[in-house]
């Protein structure tokens, strides 16, 4: 049997080669991964040196330690009306830069652009325009809030895409304050409440009060001992118009002249019923008061002899409550006045009393408008009486 050859022998490496291109190649790798790994750490480095956003402010010079902002006044508490003033604080003597001082109370906020370097506010001559003052009153208690913040401009510009932060842009201090985050702020709370003065009375009895008075029965101011805190323990000329003199009347605790009642105009001086004397809601009178009572008056002369004959009055409280009576006086049977009554129609009378009707005995000793007021059902039959006598249970 010859000899066998191994096809793949030519083509194959050598143990010994095989292993010195296995090292050689691992080396390589190495060396590469290493270059890999110097470059990836130069890219890290660069990210971090070269953020803008971490070192912006630095390549400035702003540092916010050197920013000092407060909101001064001079007490934490204050009464309804009284003048709070005091003012926002700024100082800062570092690097120029370009910024905004917004400063807000209740009302509002203001905002001044400007370059903020070697400023102080209690130094009149580097306060410049970003200064605001800090006063005002007060109408109601309350917690109040007052802040200052300082801004860098490139901040605003950034956030809003603009090249200038001031206000000639169009950005209006709430959204600066909403969307963008101050270099630093400062704000305080004051209080203001409802202070309660000391009362110190006037007086505590009338010799107190020495003061003339022409027009007061007493001639003299008196003290006033009243549950009105205003003039309680107070020398007054009067609390009614029982202490001025004649003529005067006390109003608003002074005695002053009494105006002349004006007499009232009447555009009816011969009614022919009583309805004719007033409007018809009884809101507004036409005739005078004898006028209307005559009515009442003629009804009683009529019914005394039992006269035959026909009208309309008001009877005794019945006007009070919108209610006038026709009447008919029909004859006389035996000792009794017979009399038919109905009610007059207007805008104030139950519709129930309308359209219907009684008739009344009434005998020599009862014919009088007392008697006919008080004697209904004793004296009357009929469907007016029902409906009286329903609206009254």
């Amino acid at each position: 049997m010859g000899d066998y050859n191994d096809p793949y022998q030519d083509n194959n490496q050598s143990d010994s080669d095989y292993q010195f291109s296995h090292q050689k190649s691992r080396k390589v790798w190495l060396f590469v991964g290493i270059i890999l790994f110097i470059m990836a750490i130069g890219t890290i480095a660069f990210i971090f040196t070269n953020n803008p956003e971490e070192t912006k402010d630095a390549d400035i010079g702003i540092d916010r330690k050197d920013i000092i902002l407060d909101v001064l006044t001079s007490k934490d508490t204050y009464g309804i009306h009284e003048e709070i003033s005091g003012e926002y604080y700024l100082k800062y003597q570092g690097e120029p830069f370009k910024g905004a001082v917004i400063c807000c109370s209740d009302k509002g906020c203001s905002r001044a652009i400007g370059m903020i370097d070697d400023i102080d506010f209690n130094d009149p001559a580097k306060t410049r325009y970003l200064k605001t003052e800090l006063t005002g009153f007060f109408q109601d208690e309350g917690t109040y809030n007052y802040s200052i913040y300082i801004y860098d401009c490139n901040d605003i510009n950034e956030a809003f895409n603009r090249d200038d932060c001031s206000g000639g842009m169009g950005i209006y201090a709430k959204e600066i304050l909403e969307k963008v985050i101050p270099l630093k702020s400062k704000s305080k709370s004051i209080v203001v409440i409802e202070e309660e003065e000391e009362y110190i009375p006037e007086c505590t009895v009338n010799e107190n009060c020495t003061q003339i008075c022409t027009n007061c029965d007493r001639g003299t101011y008196i003290c006033a001992s009243s549950s009105d805190v205003s003039i309680d323990q107070t020398c007054v000329e009067c609390i009614n118009s029982f202490g001025c003199v004649d003529g005067y009347e006390c109003e608003d605790y002074e005695c002053v002249e009494e105006e002349p009642e004006e007499e009232p105009e009447y555009n009816v001086t011969d009614p022919e019923t009583v309805m004719d004397c007033f409007s018809e809601d009884l809101s507004e009178a036409y005739c005078d008061g004898d006028t209307v009572l005559a009515f009442t008056y003629l009804f009683e002369d009529r019914l005394e002899p039992c006269e035959i004959s026909d009208g309309t009055f008001g009877l005794g409280w019945e006007p009070i409550f919108g209610i006038f009576r026709g009447y008919e006086i029909q004859e006389e049977q035996g000792d009794n006045c017979v009399v038919k009554f109905w009610f007059l129609e207007n805008l104030v009378i139950d519709p129930s009393l309308l359209g219907k009707e009684m008739v009344c005995e009434y005998g020599p000793s009862q014919r009088n408008t007392q008697y006919v007021s008080e004697c209904l059902e004793e004296c009357c039959t009929g469907e007016l009486v029902d409906a009286m006598n329903e609206l009254t249970q």
